[in-house]
């Protein structure tokens, strides 16, 4: 898209909804390592009628990076980050109240 002879940088909209690969690659993780989030409780991808594709949301994006920020940089072993990952979505489910 141009504007004005200048090139708009692309931004996701909090309802867009993306593939595996893709939403892996946003975090800078592999498809691999995006489904254990999963399988820890962290991330809770979207189900696509009628062949029950995957598809994720710009928050799991955002929590895959969390995760992987903590074992990149903060050297924290994965049943931290399962742990830590299970309190991001206790925390999440609580702030709903206030």
């Amino acid at each position: 898209m141009r504007e004005a002879g200048n090139l708009i940088p692309w931004q996701p909209g909090a309802d867009d909804l993306f593939a595996l690969d893709v939403a892996a690659r946003m975090a800078g993780t592999t498809r691999r390592m995006f489904l254990l989030y999963c399988r820890w409780g962290g991330i809770e991808p979207v189900q696509i009628p009628p062949y029950g594709t995957l598809a994720f949301p710009q928050e799991a994006v955002r929590i895959a990076r969390v995760a992987e920020r903590l074992q990149q940089e903060y050297g924290v072993n994965r049943a931290g980050v399962r742990v830590i990952l299970r309190l991001i979505r206790r925390m999440d489910g609580l702030s709903r109240y206030f």
